[in-house]
């Protein structure tokens, strides 16, 4: 499960702007002044019972005074475990203030938090998200202040703040030498091409809780992000004082607060939160792991002037030289973000089975295989993924695959910008790791200087609801078998795992006799403990004997067969034309739009059985990449091949348990 940030911005309820313009008080007007009853205390105990109820943990982001007041409560915050951080001093807005005004407030704030607390504060918010574009001077101040990271931006539109067009999640917004400030956006989901704000605060009041709900489940499991979501201890106050005020503002500031502590309880049941500091560390780790540029593409070099000034960044990690403005964020994707779900494909084609994230705890369970996930994401919102697994072969070297054991990857992306981002970044993590190639399996050219292989196709069925015209589309001579399949006696059963006995024994004689080492048993149990009600095995049996066997993955809107074998001396019967004709029947019955075939070598065997069911051709552009070459890539390439010829050979001739014991600690080593 992915760990979301949860934050709160400890400050009474009169120095919420909303009430400051209501009743129209300043910032002076608060603890100094006396005009309002100091409620925090009471908020922030009550805040922390919650907490400790969900066993959460948050980042506080404190006011000075606050802490200069109240210097109990902050302890209280840090002994519970609780990150702490600064919210500025006395709650003043970036963008009124001067730049020697600034960093005197933050200075003097950050010194009474940290005399009060007796730990480093490294995280800052700005009040009111008040740090626009024309304040960016603060993100230098901030980095000479000691500051690693910022989360002052909300990428939305609002009447007094937002940049809706800014990055959504995690990325280095300023860098200065070796140094480099973080910036951890408020939380929003993608709707109809606008961003739309799930991140609390007064949207999480005023709104009904689904669309929160809803909000950060679709970011978790489709975007595979973390959310940053706020909160203030006033929020749950329902006894705060209420002085006169105009009703819109009073609307704003004190509707949902009666109920704001049982919104978050909920929310605190469905959704994993922990500090900000914790998520950073998974998400942009400090080992000098590439993030993107500044939303406006703003930068300051070392010892410069703390004057924005735009510049050609040096080349590094995960960037390209410019094709066109966007911005592009590369992220090395974690384990939990790999577990919410299923990456989205580029929608300009059908998502590809290997693009499901699956495969990333299928390959690591069986054969212990490292995933290598890439996701992407551009200043407009626009998306790209790109798998891929890191092989380490014995003598050979570690190859970067995308993928392996699969007839598909390669980069899906929104726009070519992503893409080779997207690429630029696998062969620098491929280099990092000390990989000798990339290989890239993808349905389109890549802008890549290596020449791919293209003869090999993957051959797919466009698929109709209508049984009687998909059968009347199948070659005559086909039609004939599949009758004669049905006139024999044999019968079709689907199930799960508890018929892959069956099915590997079936496979494992079938991978003897063509001479190729067969997957372990392990990697198709991953497969179905994985991909759940999505992986079925169908057979085909003679009486009670299993004659043939295949196994169905479904992704997307496609039903894939990559594994279909039956045995040589029943080949009479035509199992393989019925296990056939039934898989397909049955996903046009589904309501699926596509059956793949896998892939094939033009005008083979396996090629023209295909062809006869009326599939037709989708490219694979096979691309290896040299990454640390050893000798001629060519003259290994030619080797190889003729290594690959004898081998089979040998195969052939092993007794058919030695190749059953010994052929998948050998395929655990073949990407192809």
């Amino acid at each position: 499960m992915i760990a979301n940030a949860l934050s709160v911005d400890v400050e009474e309820y009169y120095h919420a702007g909303i009430f400051r313009r209501g009743t129209r008080a300043c910032a002076a007007e608060g603890l100094t002044a006396g005009q309002y009853e100091s409620r925090v205390q009471q908020s922030l105990d009550d805040l922390l019972e919650l907490f400790a109820l969900h066993s959460v943990k948050a980042t506080f982001f404190v006011l000075g005074e606050i802490a200069a007041h109240h210097p109990g409560c902050v302890r209280k915050i840090a002994a519970e475990g609780h990150e702490v951080g600064c919210h500025g001093d006395r709650h003043e807005d970036v963008y009124r203030q001067q730049p020697h005004e600034f960093r005197q407030d933050v200075r003097q704030a950050k010194q009474r938090i940290e005399d009060a607390i007796g730990l480093e504060v490294i995280g800052y918010r700005a009040p009111n998200f008040s740090i626009g574009r024309a304040q960016c001077w603060a993100y230098q101040i901030l980095l000479e202040e000691g500051f690693q990271y910022d989360s002052s931006t909300y990428p939305i539109a609002h009447d007094r703040y937002g940049h809706p067009r800014g990055p959504r999640f995690p990325y280095e917004i300023w860098r200065d030498g070796s140094a480099r400030l973080v910036e951890f956006p408020i939380g929003t989901v993608r709707v109809f091409g606008r961003n739309m704000p799930i991140g609390g605060g007064g949207y999480f009041r005023l709104a009904p809780f689904s669309l929160t709900r809803m909000g950060i489940a679709r970011v978790n499991a489709v975007e595979h992000r973390p959310v940053m979501f706020y909160l203030h201890p006033w929020e749950i106050d329902p006894d705060q004082p209420r002085p006169a005020m105009p009703r819109r503002h009073a609307f704003r500031h004190y509707v949902g607060v009666k109920r704001q502590a049982g919104k978050l309880g909920r929310l605190f049941a469905r959704f994993h939160f922990a500090t900000a500091r914790d998520v950073l560390r998974e998400w942009m780790p400090g080992n000098g792991e590439a993030a993107a540029p500044p939303p406006d593409g703003v930068v300051v070099a070392a010892g410069s002037a703390p004057r924005p000034q735009r510049v050609e960044p040096a080349p590094r990690v995960g960037r390209l030289p410019r094709a066109s403005a966007a911005l592009v964020h590369v992220t090395r994707l974690g384990s939990e973000a790999l577990h919410a779900g299923t990456p989205a494909a580029s929608p300009e084609t059908p998502p590809h089975l290997a693009h499901a994230s699956e495969w990333a705890a299928v390959i690591r369970d069986a054969y212990g295989h490292p995933p290598l996930y890439l996701a992407a994401e551009d200043e407009s919102g626009q998306r790209g993924l790109l798998p891929a697994i890191v092989v380490r072969r014995p003598l050979l070297g570690a190859v970067v695959a995308s993928m392996p054991f699969l007839d598909g990857g390669g980069p899906s992306a929104e726009t070519p910008a992503i893409e080779r981002a997207l690429l630029s970044r696998l062969v620098q993590e491929a280099r990092r790791l000390g990989a000798r190639l990339v290989e890239v399996r993808s349905a389109h050219r890549l802008p890549v200087d290596t020449v791919p292989t293209e003869h090999k196709v993957n051959m797919v069925l466009p698929l109709t609801r209508d049984a009687g015209v998909l059968f009347a589309g199948i070659d005559r001579a086909a039609r004939s078998q599949i009758r004669k399949a049905e006139r024999s006696g044999l019968s079709i059963e689907t199930g799960g795992a508890e018929r892959l006995d069956a099915f590997c024994a079936i496979y494992a004689a079938r991978m003897h006799e063509l001479g190729s080492p067969m997957h372990a048993r392990r990697f198709f149990d991953a497969i179905f403990a994985h991909f759940g009600s999505r992986a079925r095995v169908m057979l085909a049996r003679t009486g009670t004997t299993p004659v043939g066997a295949l196994i169905a993955l479904e992704h997307g809107g496609t039903v894939t067969v990559p594994w279909a074998s039956s045995l040589r001396e029943h080949a009479a019967l035509c199992p393989n034309m019925l296990l056939y004709w039934e898989v397909i029947r049955a996903a046009s019955r589904d309501g699926f739009e596509r059956f793949d075939f896998g892939r094939s070598t033009r005008d083979s065997g396996t090629y023209r059985f295909k062809r006869q069911w009326g599939a037709q051709e989708e490219p694979i552009y096979w691309y290896s990449i040299p990454v640390a070459a050893r000798r001629d890539e060519t003259v290994e390439s030619t080797a190889g091949h003729a290594a690959g010829e004898l081998g089979v050979q040998i195969w052939r001739h092993l007794p058919l348990g030695v190749t059953r014991q010994l052929g998948p600690r050998v395929r655990k080593y073949l990407t192809q």
